[in-house]
């Protein structure tokens, strides 16, 4: 269009023409400039908020009940003396939060006992129109913003770590305000780090401190950070924790924390009255409204109130028995009106509540002994279930769970495999199945197991706390037979669940995800069940308890079954793919060696070789590309993992099906954690470079027969060799000492393997990928329109131009300065590199004239280099390089 409006332009100045016309013209020309410009500015910002953003990110505030509409008003507006029952220091106390959210700086700290409502609080104030209101006057004449994070023990990873954290903080930030994104994350928005990677701690505390430390007051923002000690902290020192959270308050940001008043908490954030509360002091009133709300409701409360005058005294000895914690009041109320319901007159209904101890613990073993005798078998094993279970099970489990006690191998009998499965029926009966699960649980459990949308969970986490003492544990246990273990009622309870399910009518796609095309099964609650069924066997893995042999037939039952209901599948054609049940009947295999199930894994290989070649690929690439692949940056186990397919058989050369070339596993590897080239120059080597360093998987594959002469294919025409990327991501390798001492292993099994700096150009007999199954496993592992433009480098200048690409980094790194030590870590490693890269770079002809300096002044440093023989070879104006024999590293000597 721009193009077009040019032609017309140039068109219109070579005629006789207002100059009216022109300049409207120009001026269109311009707006659709500046349009393509923000379109392309929004499009970066989406991708960016997007990788901060995580399934889970809301989960925690969804699941945290709604203050009732008559409760913490009092955060806002102060109450009279005769509307409270508070005393003076108490009334002063709440009035604390509004003081501080308008006027306020640095922590304020929301304290109380368990079970006392401090989440319930957190979310009404973060959520409260009156609290923007009130930053808008601390913020004036910037604009105030709010992110607010809810940590949770019993959830996912990310809803317990400082990574989640700082996600939800900045997903939350720059959705207010995009045009901060630029300035905190540089790094993202340059793309020397790729979107598609995982946010690395560091880089999320950099971007947050960029926000901290802007001078602009345009805009200011207030964090709400709820349940401190609910943050899974590394080594269990929450100290760490708590200096960081101080550190990152400014004059531009301002945080409202809760937790428990635990010793650390209360040394960092006590210490000044006027910014903490405790939250149990100052609810008296908001407990009488809310049980005099909750028995006024109930049906035949007016009944009893005609009957007694003192009816309305109930409320008030709730509040007085309560000693703040709501969780408590919330069930005592329950069973009042429990008695309501069963028409109890005024004197059983405080008898009742007379009877309920005060204490949570207490209180929970009393409600545990009230559930009748006969179901105790079933409320053990639910309970130990839901202790087991890593986070909140779909209550679908808890419905199969409760048939273990009848038959233990009652999931074997979930459908007749003799016949097909009736997708409606098999539908219907797991809706039907749901609806069950929630009564019995009330049933078994009396209410201390609670189900929000579809998941079970505790009630509150001081009911899983009370759980797991020694006493409880052990009362649990006598209800159970002596062979009952709760990870394996999960492992058959999600079997079942598989056996009732079908993926007839599914919905299969291919999916793009950094470059990569991966067949998967897509928020498929089948195939997420699958994923969890196979964590659960990983856990078991390692209980030596479980049968190895009885774990591997669960699992081999998956297999079987998923196999079966593969078959059933008609091809589908999704974005230009036609998918087929093949490309399904293999995910137990996959899901199991990506989490990874090694033991499992070890067991069926040594019997059955070609057990992982599924989806048509090799097993070394279901190590690192596996359709299910979560993470952007290997895991720990992958080196283990990939050692083993290699020790199976398996080989780093066998081929695989690129965009435009044929390419061996070895090399898609290296095209993945490589710098990638762009018109700029280049981009960092992400992650997965640093990874594949330290976990030794570059070494894995050379030590297994890796060609380390390969290259790696810039777009259809030109290619450049792996030496000269992987000496080039040198410069972005983290200064730790091992990690160093690994690339340079890798890096000389590259020279010795007769790996050189040659470029070359494109082989047009190369094998071009054709058919249906080939089609089905192509990967993009490269942008090659992003790498057609690396650096300008074509196949006639590559030699120049990869000169320039490797030492001018090398003069950057190597400077000479007047403080600057030739002892440094960093000094001593590129010098190192230096030696070692320039044999390969006479070699390959590089014009290294202009490097001269550089060279002489580095190599000249006799104690960086060893006393190896050297061999020497002439330079101009009589300078003279010496190698060693092996041909990979130098230094200089005089003539």
């Amino acid at each position: 269009m721009q193009s077009s409006l040019s032609n017309i332009e140039h068109g219109v100045r070579s005629q006789p023409c207002d100059d009216t016309l022109i300049n409207r013209i120009t001026n269109l020309e311009m707006m659709m400039r500046q349009t393509s410009l923000s379109e392309a500015r929004l499009r970066k910002e989406l991708d960016i908020i997007r990788s901060l953003s995580f399934k889970t990110i809301h989960s925690r505030h969804d699941a945290i009940c709604d203050a009732h509409h008559e409760t913490f008003g009092w955060a806002f507006t102060a109450s009279s003396d005769e509307q409270t029952s508070l005393t003076t220091k108490q009334r002063e106390s709440q009035r604390k939060l509004l003081k501080w959210l308008e006027h306020g700086s640095g922590v304020f700290w929301v304290s109380g006992k368990p079970g006392s409502g401090k989440s319930t609080f957190m979310k009404f104030v973060a959520d409260h129109h009156m609290t923007m209101e009130a930053l808008s006057r601390w913020a004036h004449p910037g604009r105030a913003i709010i992110s607010s994070c809810y940590f949770w023990n019993s959830g996912s990873e990310m809803q317990k770590s400082l990574v989640g954290l700082l996600q939800t903080l900045l997903c939350d930030v720059f959705k207010c305000c995009p045009q901060l994104i630029e300035s905190a994350c540089p790094s993202r928005w340059s793309q020397d780090v790729p979107l598609g990677e995982k946010w690395t701690e560091s880089e999320l505390r950099d971007a947050i401190s960029r926000i901290s430390e802007q001078k602009d007051v345009t805009f200011r923002f207030c964090f709400f950070i709820d349940g401190l000690d609910e943050y899974e902290s590394v080594n269990g020192d929450h100290s760490d924790f708590c200096e960081y959270l101080m550190s990152i308050s400014s004059q531009s940001i301002k945080i409202c924390l809760s937790s428990r008043p635990w010793n650390e908490f209360t040394d960092a954030f006590g210490q000044d009255p006027a910014s903490r509360i405790f939250i149990h002091e100052l609810t008296w009133d908001d407990i009488f409204v809310y049980t005099q709300d909750r028995l006024q409701t109930h049906p035949r409360w007016k009944l009893l109130e005609s009957q007694t005058p003192k009816a309305g005294t109930l409320a008030k000895t709730v509040a007085i028995r309560a000693q703040g914690i709501f969780l408590w009041v919330f069930l005592v109320t329950r069973l009042l009106r429990e008695g309501l319901s069963n028409d109890d007159s005024f004197t059983d209904l405080e008898k009742r509540l007379l009877s309920i101890p005060t204490e949570l613990e207490t209180f929970f073993r009393q409600i545990l002994e009230s559930v009748p005798s006969f179901y105790h078998e079933k409320m053990a094993g639910t309970l130990c279930v839901a202790l087991y279970a890593r986070e909140p099970l779909d209550s679908m489990i808890y419905s199969f769970v409760g048939e273990e006690y009848e038959d233990p191998n009652y999931f074997r009998h979930c459908f007749n495999p003799e016949s097909d499965l009736n997708p409606d029926e098999a539908q219907n009966h797991l809706v039907a199945r749901q609806k069950q699960i929630t009564r019995r649980l009330k049933g078994w459990c009396r209410g201390l197991l609670d189900e929000q949308m579809g998941k079970v969970q505790f009630l509150h986490r001081t009911v899983g706390e009370f759980l797991r003492t020694r006493e409880m544990s052990e009362f649990l246990e006598s209800k159970l037979p002596s062979n009952f273990n709760s990870g394996l009622s999960i492992l058959k309870a999600y079997l079942a669940w598989l056996n009732l399910s079908s993926l007839e009518g599914g919905k299969f796609m291919v999916f793009e995800y950094n470059g990569i095309k991966d067949l998967a099964l897509c928020e498929s609650p089948l195939y997420l069940g699958l994923q969890s069924a196979l964590r659960y066997a990983s856990y078991l893995e390692l209980e030596d308890s479980v049968s190895k042999l009885y774990l591997d037939s669960l699992i081999d039952e998956m297999d079987i079954r998923l196999a079966k209901m593969a078959r059933a599948i008609k091809p589908l054609l999704v974005k230009h793919v036609l998918e087929t049940a093949e490309h399904v009947s293999g995910l137990v295999r996959i899901t199991a060696l990506d989490l990874p199930l090694m033991g499992y894994l070890s067991r069926k290989i040594s019997k059955e070789p070609s057990f992982l070649s599924v989806f048509g690929q090799f097993p070394i690439s279901t190590v690192l590309w596996t359709p299910t692949l979560s993470h952007i940056t290997w895991p720990t186990e992958s080196r283990e993992k990939l050692e083993y397919v290699f020790k199976s058989g398996s080989n780093s050369n066998e081929l695989t099906v690129g965009s435009m070339h044929m390419m061996t596993v070895w090399e898609r590897f290296l095209s993945e954690i490589l710098p990638k080239g762009s018109p700029t120059g280049w981009k960092r080597a992400g992650p997965k470079f640093q990874d594949a360093i330290e976990l030794g998987l570059v070494q894995v594959f050379l030590d297994f027969g890796a060609n380390p002469q390969s290259k790696i294919w810039l777009d259809s025409v030109n290619a450049v060799s792996s030496l000269t990327l992987f000496v080039a991501a040198g410069f972005d390798l983290e200064t730790q000492e091992q990690a160093q001492e690994m690339y340079f292993q890798a890096l000389d099994c590259f020279i010795q393997g007769g790996a050189t700096f040659d470029s070359t150009e494109s082989s047009y007999d190369e094998p071009r990928s054709s058919g249906l199954d080939q089609t089905l496993l192509e990967v993009s592992m490269i942008d090659f329109a992003e790498f057609s433009g690396f650096t300008g480098i074509t196949a006639t200048k590559s030699a120049q131009q990869h000169c320039e690409l490797i030492f001018d980094r090398f003069e950057g790194k190597l400077r000479p300065a007047e403080s600057f030590s030739t002892e440094t870590p960093e000094y001593l490693f590129f010098s190192r590199l230096l030696g070692k890269v320039l044999p390969c770079a006479y070699k390959a002809s590089w014009p290294l004239d202009k490097y001269q300096s550089l060279i002489e002044r580095t190599l000249n440093n006799e104690n960086l280099l060893p006393g190896n023989v050297w061999r020497s070879v002439r330079l101009k104006r009589c300078r003279t390089v010496d190698f060693n024999d092996d041909g990979n590293e130098a230094k200089r000597r005089l003539c």
